[in-house]
């Protein structure tokens, strides 16, 4: 009897290990392995959105990159305008002319051998229009120091000379701050003041001062681009 009890022992041990396997397979079942699924789906759905986000970022930053390349083209654009634009320079002096309450007279401009192209017009600046630009003192022809350097082949100068007055010489330089304020560039040449007339205390500066276009494509070498 003895000895039965002794050989089913090992029998008893082996059965008692394979209860507790089973009962550990079962609770992995039926308890941890859900939550480790519910875990791992958990962090496949973090991952994604996190990926999902860092796209969006790079998507962003892209964009900004895009938004900040394309403003400096626009503010170019507005600094220096396609062809002379003239009319566009004449409209600056009269701001600023306006905004200083001086006076702009003896206006010549020095387009660079492209004066047949100014644009004629009635519009005023000061007591100037751009006809009298054409007929009045043609001989005074302002260069600039720029127009010896090295330029862009498509780069062109605007290089123009005016008298202001007013009756401070803090109104002249409001002028000149006013136009360098402008949208447009405008490079300061140079300036001359005269002392302030006896009569009226009136303060005089004759003023140079270069701006900057893009050159004119000619109709002809479009059609022949194109031909």
């Amino acid at each position: 009897m003895r000895a039965k009890k002794a050989q089913n022992k090992p029998l008893i041990f082996t059965l008692l290990i394979i209860l507790i396997l089973a009962v550990a397979v079962a609770l992995y079942i039926y308890l941890l392995k859900p939550e480790m699924d519910y875990r791992d789906s958990l962090h496949d759905k973090y991952n994604f959105q996190t990926e999902y986000v860092e796209m969006l970022e790079d998507q962003l930053k892209k964009e900004q990159n895009d938004a900040k390349k394309a403003q400096p083209l626009a503010e170019m654009e507005a600094q220096i305008p396609f062809n002379n634009d003239l009319q566009g320079l004449l409209d600056n002096i009269a701001s600023a002319e306006s905004a200083s309450s001086t006076v702009v007279t003896d206006l010549h401009i020095n387009n660079y051998e492209q004066q047949d192209e100014l644009v004629t017009t009635s519009k005023k600046v000061g007591a100037i229009t751009e006809k009298e630009l054409l007929e009045t003192q043609a001989n005074i022809v302002p260069v600039s120091a720029i127009a010896a350097k090295h330029l862009p082949k498509k780069l062109q100068l605007i290089t123009f000379e005016l008298t202001v007055s007013g009756y401070e010489a803090s109104e002249v330089n409001s002028f000149i701050k006013s136009m360098l304020n402008q949208k447009r560039i405008y490079v300061i040449d140079e300036v001359q003041y005269s002392a302030p007339s006896t009569d009226d205390g009136v303060v005089t500066a004759t003023i140079q001062m270069t701006s900057f276009a893009s050159q004119k494509v000619k109709a002809d070498n479009k059609k022949e681009t194109a031909n």
